[in-house]
């Protein structure tokens, strides 16, 4: 209960002045407190020169009228409060400035270490599983090297003002233009202003200018736009560890096996046929290539052999794994896609980059 009673004090000593909190102290002290009194800090205020009848400026916050109750329990209740904005204010262009450095200094520390890990990467013809689907391209990885500066400065920023995770993307929305554009200019922004012609008869191949008033619409080697926000363990990069009261998530492959069960039922579609597969498939591939991570030279990253590589992700395996416990596997190789801004480059979380144009153009 004296939780709740220093809570309300707190709240008496912000939002009163002194002849006020004395009066609400002692009917707190004496259990007759029913209304805060605060009179002269959040009554209406009349402006100089309002014409009589207009309804006065109300400032936010508690006000007359509104009623605090404290239960048996000490909970405080507090009926008709309007909604104060607690988020924290946006880092200063100081803060920010300090966190680029230091995210240059990092990523190519970074940088260095992939350097002398290389020799756990694989080229493309040793790959396990080897195709299509892991080509990378070099611009794809010239877009993530500068992005990932973006990336962690702005986790620079935030964890120099030690701000909640949950409100960390929030605060960076706040940063403003002439801060943005610095960075953008700093950090070579890839996805600057097209210039199109609109007298050009054929679209492009690489999918830009296809919507002249917004011109880089659909096109290749641009970040993915999102349905839901991201959810990163830290907000911003990291990948989800633990569910929403804070305990680990399952293993990945636990909720494979439990899903893909074998089963011997089938399933009849007479209305359907084996191209209904393909023709999906094509559609997908035609609108999205997934850009992943690489290693040095464009080699493939080994994450079982070198888990603590920034962009691995390794997922352990169960030791009753009913496929891989056979061939004595504790680990499947899980690279993460490679890392981009948004289109504007803004700080904030880690997007993802297509590397195919996102229109259906048989680009597949």
């Amino acid at each position: 209960m004296w939780n709740q009673l220093f809570a309300l004090l707190v709240l008496l000593t912000i939002l009163g002045p002194a002849e006020c909190l004395q009066a609400n102290l002692n009917a707190l002290m004496k259990g007759t407190l029913e209304q805060i009194s605060i009179q002269g800090i959040t009554s209406p205020q009349q402006r100089p020169g309002q014409r009589p009848g207009v309804r006065p400026e109300v400032r936010p916050g508690i006000r007359p009228g509104n009623r605090v109750d404290i239960n048996s329990i000490g909970n405080i209740a507090i009926s008709g409060i309007s909604k104060i904005d607690v988020t924290p204010k946006a880092p200063s262009r100081k803060v920010i400035e300090t966190a680029l450095k230091t995210a240059t200094v990092k990523v190519r520390k970074d940088d260095r270490m992939e350097q002398s890990l290389r020799k756990f990467d694989t080229p493309d013809i040793q790959t396990e599983g080897f195709g299509p689907h892991l080509l990378t391209s070099l611009e794809a990885i010239e877009i993530s090297e500068n992005a990932q500066v973006v990336i962690e400065t702005a986790k620079n920023a935030v964890e120099k003002l030690k701000i909640d995770k949950s409100q960390r993307r929030k605060v960076l929305e706040q940063i403003p233009d002439s801060v943005l554009n610095k960075i953008k200019k700093q950090t070579r922004c890839p996805f600057g202003a097209v210039q199109c012609d609109p007298t050009n008869k054929y679209r492009t191949a690489d999918g830009s200018c296809n919507n002249v008033a917004n011109p880089l619409w659909g096109k290749s080697h641009t970040p993915f736009e999102r349905f839901i926000p991201s959810f990163y363990e830290d907000g911003l990069d990291d990948p989800r560890a633990t569910d929403v009261f804070g305990d680990p998530l399952p293993l990945a492959r636990d909720i494979s096996v439990k899903v893909h069960t074998v089963s011997d039922s089938t399933t009849q579609m007479d209305d359907l046929s084996h191209f209904s597969m393909e023709f999906g498939q094509f559609v997908s591939h035609d609108i999205q290539m997934n850009a992943l991570s690489k290693g040095r030279y464009l080699s493939n990253l080994n994450c079982c052999a070198s888990p603590q590589r920034r962009n691995c992700f390794p997922i352990p395996l169960p030791t009753n794994d009913p496929f891989y416990s056979t061939f004595n596997r504790t680990c499947m190789n899980f690279v993460r896609a490679l890392a981009t801004t948004n289109l504007e480059c803004e700080l904030g979380p880690r997007q993802q980059l297509n590397m195919n144009t996102h229109y259906l153009d048989g680009s597949a």
